[in-house]
């Protein structure tokens, strides 16, 4: 499994949103259960809450979803890329997931 971002990625084979608000020219698949919270996601953009914050509360998010790695595996596959909008050096929940995945012995890189 890989990550990128919308704006790098031109390979439309196996491309997969994990992004709150997808841009409107994606016409892939969306994996809405990796996606942020509304709420998550407008408290960052506020600055209302840190990175580390944010980190937390999506991780507890993904928690409550009853998320695992290999749920998600099963789910979408070890071909996808995974793609939200931040660039690779911007701080983003693309590269948490990444993170919570290889914590689970799933390889996750970025492209």
């Amino acid at each position: 499994m890989n990550t990128c971002y919308f704006a790098k990625y031109r390979n439309k084979l196996n491309g997969i949103s994990i992004a709150l608000f997808p841009p409107h020219y994606f016409k892939g698949q969306c994996y809405p259960l990796l996606a942020p919270s509304y709420e998550l996601l407008r408290d960052f953009k506020n600055k209302l809450i840190t990175d580390q914050q944010y980190k937390t509360m999506y991780l507890e998010l993904l928690n409550t979803r009853k998320l695992t790695g290999q749920k998600v595996l099963l789910d979408i596959g070890n071909d996808a890329v995974l793609l939200c909008y931040e660039k690779k050096e911007d701080f983003c929940h693309r590269h948490i997931v990444s993170e919570w995945l290889r914590s689970q012995n799933i390889d996750c890189l970025e492209l």
